[in-house]
């Protein structure tokens, strides 16, 4: 998440020496746009991030220091999910996930709550959790549907609560987390990913809050 934020700050620095353009903007949407599937996690935070400090220097040059570190901070604590098929039709529909407490913090218990909806009632399945450090595949999990929501899911809302501990040497740093939701006949539900860092939000707070100095916000 640090690595994003560094490349979102250079960038926006180098943007907003150059002038602000729409041309600019869009190029840049563009490019992340047409980054390879595998970059995913990283390049949907870092357009999101980089546009919008585009646009708020854009709009308010001015703007208070405070008030900009308040929402980039926010930003860094922000869990963004995507479908790991972007056109799949999938009859769980997830509409956010939750991490508390977040930052994680080794060697207490973590609840990941994952909030979606089924237009079919799911009498029974299983999760199956992969978990990658960096580019190494580190944990992979199959658990019963029914120890993580009550069954049978009926139709509507419904919310997936997974709980784990960490043990107090996981090293700090990005994780990738994949999760497939699976019916009872084997039929994949829904697949989501999402991304999350151990021990780094501190550390990258502090950079924002270097960096936005050094592109003059006051």
């Amino acid at each position: 998440m640090s690595v994003d934020l560094t490349r979102c700050l250079r960038v926006g620095r180098t943007l907003t020496s150059k002038g602000s353009s729409q041309s600019q903007e869009k190029k840049l949407s563009e490019g992340v746009d047409r980054a390879p599937a595998s970059a995913f996690p990283s390049t949907v935070l870092l357009r999101g991030c980089l546009l919008r400090i585009h646009r708020i220097l854009q709009a308010s040059p001015r703007l208070s220091f405070t008030l900009l570190s308040v929402l980039l901070t926010l930003y860094l604590y922000c869990v963004i999910f995507f479908f790991a098929e972007k056109n799949a039709n999938y009859s769980v529909k997830v509409s956010g996930v939750d991490i508390s407490p977040y930052p994680i913090s080794r060697g207490e218990q973590t609840t990941f709550n994952i909030s979606a909806s089924t237009g079919d009632e799911i009498s029974a399945g299983k999760l199956i959790i992969d978990v990658n450090y960096f580019f190494f595949h580190v944990d992979h999990e199959e658990i019963d549907l029914c120890k993580e929501t009550s069954c049978p899911v009926t139709t509507g809302d419904f919310v997936l609560s997974h709980h784990q501990t960490l043990p107090s040497i996981t090293p700090p740093g990005s994780y990738t987390l994949t999760m497939h939701l699976k019916g009872d006949d084997g039929k994949q539900l829904t697949c989501i990913t999402f991304g999350f860092s151990i021990g780094f939000i501190g550390d990258a707070v502090d950079f924002t809050l270097a960096e936005l100095k050094s592109l003059g916000v006051k």
